[in-house]
């Protein structure tokens, strides 16, 4: 039991510094010479002891801002420019492009 505390508290203690990092999961496992599916696996006893560290939410609100302005511009190696000031559809860039 007394080693089971003890692993339980060095992984315990992995994903706290994990948390901290700015690394993926998977990432900081390779950093740390730890298999991804046993950290994942420590790292789900973790929130349920702790549901405060994490707000129980794996998504990210994205607020998403309309363009002000909808243009698009073609520059040729020679230096011409096209100049589209409102929305193109690809297939006509396309077209004058090959």
């Amino acid at each position: 039991m007394v080693r089971n505390n003890s692993i339980r508290e060095q992984m315990f203690a992995s994903i706290t510094s994990w948390l901290s990092s700015e690394f993926s999961q998977k990432q900081w496992c390779q950093d740390q010479g730890i298999t991804y599916h046993v950290f994942h696996y420590w790292y789900r006893k973790y929130r349920d002891e702790h549901p405060e560290s994490t707000d129980g939410n794996s998504f990210v609100r994205l607020a998403v801002k309309p363009e002000a302005d909808a243009s698009c511009e073609v520059v040729f190696s020679d230096g011409t420019k096209i100049i589209f000031r409102d929305a193109v559809p690809v297939h006509y860039l396309k077209s004058l492009l090959f």
